[in-house]
């Protein structure tokens, strides 16, 4: 059940980014995809580190 939960925050976050960028062209410069890329494998990191206990 947790790894579902972090899976869904990583698939919720895409979606705002993805979402913010369209209305938002300026913020690309801020929320590279670099960042992003970072983001994802943090939350990639606490799935593994939650589920191999």
């Amino acid at each position: 059940m947790v790894e579902k939960f972090w899976f869904e925050k990583a698939r919720d976050f895409l979606k705002v980014a993805k979402e913010s960028k369209e209305k938002y062209p300026w913020l690309s410069c801020f929320a590279s995809q670099q960042s992003v890329e970072l983001t994802i494998k943090g939350i990639l990191m606490k799935v593994n580190e939650v589920t191999h206990f």
